[in-house]
């Protein structure tokens, strides 16, 4: 859903259509940052990456996930190195030992955050690519200020120089890639206090008092000046109640607690990565409404053993529990927490990424000193340490394996979302929406009962509705597709507003009740009535996206029918200039100028605009030459003007393309005997005459057969 949104539909990628100053004036999403629809996510780099992926391969998906597998590893590489730094900040000496020790656990988190399960999201999922670039810039800062602080050599001023010089920009340009890499101003913030508990020789306070100063006003500057800049609109959120229900319950206590429940399902996932979902929407679990629902225990339990590592770090003075518990498992998660705001999803695995860190940090301390409790001599303890790393490593890379079969395709993904989740209702719809991507009718006959599964749990969900309309259409239940419509614009307006379904809803209504073929009368009316329904469903749609395609090519369509040629011709001139214009948008275009004309000067005839009307055919024939229809057309502007070597030939084109074009054979025909080329004219009268399966609709066959002996008496005479 996501990588569809910021790769497939997202403008910014095209260099033929956008500039690289619009990369930076636009969301994630491609929607301009300043407006109310923009999600305000601001992640310009990573919206590079793709450009440039898009740039040598297009749309090609192996090189976006080449991308992807590559910032992986440098960030795997990088987080290893920062583990093995912090397990050295926790020793005493510099020995051969502990730096084998060091060593020797750093290794182990690196191994573990490589293989964890939980990345398969941010890795598979071209979007994922925000996560790993942003943790990229956080290991490389994290390894600059570790070095600068612990370094006895280094003077304030020289670290405050690396501070602003150094470190402020990289955390902005990880800020750049994801929001949540400026959170590393805070790990480090948090190494510092850590070293300087464990040594305050080595780490003066008041050091870590100025840095500290530092890093705080430069956060609080940056949160301001990006809440200004780009956020010049309300941060209201842009997502409904099926994205993130928590947000949307009418009680602030139920809020509160169905978040602490939430925090640990998230720690949950991480420990048992085992029953991962790309979808937990409404309703993923039930709210929790009362003080007295036992699955309180549950985040209670969360946040005390948190606590208890944090104290138990800060009394030992242990600087890796410290900054492995709160500096990377829990402050790079509190943008995602809907502590500080909501966030558009409920549980999203790919925003583990750096918490993730903490984390294996912790494993890694926790098998340690699980395995010196036994008492072991040394070769025992090595053995025993790394059997246990490598059977959590075989189990963590057996899951991603077969975690990664499960991204191959939208349906298997969405179908592993359904048994782990059974009551998303979103992860329901898109299972339908897969099976209906197939594109048979067995497909779409299989994808129906998610549909109703998905209404079950939510009735009001005009997502559901819109898949359902969609496989409706498909299956030609028109009667019951535009039912669908009408309930998708319902829901999508009545209960949270979610403009971009309303507008699908209504575009797709409109494009139903255009062509009055709908037969419950009784519901939708006569065709007229239908054309009037469908004006209006444009007009609604125009209101929320005026410069679209879509609605402004079939509002001039509907409008033409209406004989409102004015109203008409406003609209196919808006459309014309869309950068994904069809061809018979100009034929239609070039038939409301004229209708237009002969309206206003019925004695002219329409001359008065021929030109035009024949460059907008030209256009029509120009973006697709085996277009019949403006072919035609100008065939007959031709001939009409006289030009019959030009008519002949634009009937010749539509008679190779439609070899069974009855009218065309017949004025193809007429063309040759113009131009007294009565053996031409034979044979296209002889082709129309003699030929099975001819379609003859709109053709004088007894003008046709005179024709036909006139033409064979010319020839007679010759």
């Amino acid at each position: 859903m996501d990588d569809s949104a910021a790769i497939v539909k997202n403008m910014d990628l095209r260099s033929n259509m956008t500039t690289l100053s619009d990369v930076f004036t636009n969301d994630f999403w491609g929607t301009p940052i300043h407006t109310e629809d923009s999600h305000k996510s601001y992640r310009p780099l990573t919206v590079l990456t793709y450009r440039f992926n898009f740039y040598l391969h297009g749309l090609d998906t192996f090189g976006y996930h080449v991308i992807n597998v590559l910032a992986h590893g440098i960030a795997t590489c990088l987080f290893t190195l920062c583990a093995i730094d912090l397990f050295a900040s926790d020793s005493s000496n510099s020995s051969d030992l502990s730096k084998q020790k060091s060593l020797h656990l750093g290794t182990n988190a690196g191994l573990l955050f490589a293989l964890h399960p939980i990345h398969t999201e941010a890795v598979s999922s071209i979007v994922g690519r925000a996560e790993t670039l942003s943790a990229i810039f956080f290991c490389v800062i994290y390894l600059l200020y570790s070095k600068c602080i612990t370094n006895s050599s280094n003077s304030l001023f020289l670290c405050c120089l690396l501070q602003l010089c150094v470190i402020f920009p990289l955390a902005i340009t990880s800020m750049l890639c994801k929001e949540g890499g400026l959170t590393i101003l805070g790990t480090c913030l948090v190494l510092d206090i850590a070293s300087s508990r464990a040594d305050p020789f080595k780490t003066p306070w008041i050091h870590t008092v100025v840095r500290a100063v530092l890093s705080i006003a430069f956060v609080v500057v940056t949160l301001i000046l990006r809440s200004s800049v780009l956020t010049v609109t309300s941060f209201s959120p842009t997502f409904s109640d099926v994205d993130n229900y928590i947000h949307y319950s009418k009680d602030a206590s139920t809020t509160f607690r169905s978040y602490a429940y939430l925090h640990y399902l998230y720690v949950k996932q991480l420990v048992v990565p085992f029953q991962l979902s790309c979808d937990w929407s409404y309703e993923a679990f039930p709210l929790l409404t009362s003080w007295s629902d036992p699955r309180l225990l549950l985040p209670f339990c969360v946040y005390s053993i948190a606590l208890y590592l944090c104290y138990i770090a800060w009394q030992k003075k242990e600087t890796a529990l410290l900054v492995s518990t709160l500096g990377l498992g829990i402050l790079p998660f509190v943008p995602s927490s809907n502590l500080l705001f909501p966030v558009a999803t409920v549980l999203g695995e790919r925003l583990l990424y750096l918490p993730s860190m903490g984390y294996v940090i912790l494993v890694s301390i926790v098998i340690h000193k699980s395995t010196l409790q036994l008492n072991l001599n040394n070769i025992k303890f090595r053995t025993v340490n790394v059997s246990i790393v490598l059977l959590i490593c075989t189990l963590y890379s057996t899951k991603t394996w077969n975690r990664n079969k499960e991204w191959k395709t939208a349906l298997d993904l969405f179908t592993s979302a359904i048994r782990v989740v059974p009551k998303s209702c979103k992860a329901q719809v898109c299972v339908a929406a897969a099976l209906n991507d197939i594109g048979t009718t067995e497909s779409r006959m299989k994808a129906l009962p998610y549909i109703e599964n998905a209404f079950r749990i939510k009735q009001d969900y005009a997502g559901a509705w819109f898949i359902k309309g969609t496989i409706m259409r498909e299956l030609n239940k028109k009667d019951e597709a535009a039912r669908s419509f009408q309930m998708t614009i319902k829901h999508s307006s009545e209960k949270e507003y979610k403009p971009d379904v309303l507008y699908l809803g209504l575009v797709n209504f409109g494009a139903l009740m255009m062509h009055g073929e709908l037969l419950n009368y009784s519901h939708f009316g006569k065709p007229h009535r239908q054309l009037q329904l469908a004006k209006k469903s444009f007009e609604e749609a125009l209101f929320l996206e005026p410069n679209r395609y879509a609605p402004n090519a079939n509002q001039g369509e509907v409008l033409s029918r209406l004989l409102e040629w004015d109203k008409a011709l406003y609209h196919y001139e808006v459309a014309s200039k869309h950068r994904d214009v069809q061809s018979d948008l100009f034929n239609n275009y070039a038939i409301a100028v004229y209708k237009h004309a002969v309206l206003k000067n019925p004695t002219n005839y329409g001359m008065e605009v021929i030109d035009q009307v024949i460059e907008l055919y030209l256009r029509a024939i120009e973006l697709n030459p085996n277009y019949i229809n403006p072919r035609r057309n100008i065939g007959r502007i031709y001939y009409r003007q006289k030009k019959y070597q030009l008519a002949e030939m634009e009937f010749g084109h539509c008679v190779r393309i439609e070899k069974l074009d009855g009218k065309c054979w017949y004025d193809r025909g007429l063309c040759a005997m113009r131009m007294k080329e009565y053996k031409k004219a034979s044979i296209y009268f002889d082709t129309l005459l003699n030929t099975n399966k001819m379609n003859i609709f709109e053709v004088n066959m007894g003008h046709a057969r005179q024709n036909y002996e006139t033409v064979k008496r010319q020839l007679l005479l010759r």
